[in-house]
């Protein structure tokens, strides 16, 4: 699972749009920003109104610091090791 999602939709289907979202929320998704409309006009001239809802999933975002973090501690042990390499050489 991502920590980020943007779900998009247009006002011609805001059911789904709500369902995505509905979905989201139930799977660990807070939203993360106020729901962002944007009307859009066509080369035709008919408008068409655009949904944007970001969400964020926390418990994702601290597995990846403490990737993140793991990953740092892997690296300190390596450079341990060339250290005490060289030293022996």
């Amino acid at each position: 699972m991502s920590p980020y999602k943007l779900i998009t939709g247009t006002d011609k289907n805001i059911t789904a749009f709500e369902e995505q979202v509905s979905a989201a929320l139930l799977d660990g998704y807070d939203l993360a920003n106020d729901l962002v409309v944007q009307i859009k006009t066509n080369a035709n001239g008919t408008t068409e109104t655009l949904l944007f809802q970001s969400l964020i999933c926390d418990e994702e975002l601290e597995y990846e610091e403490e990737d993140e973090e793991d990953e740092e501690e892997d690296e300190e042990e390596v450079d341990e090791l060339e250290e005490e390499e060289s030293e022996l050489s």
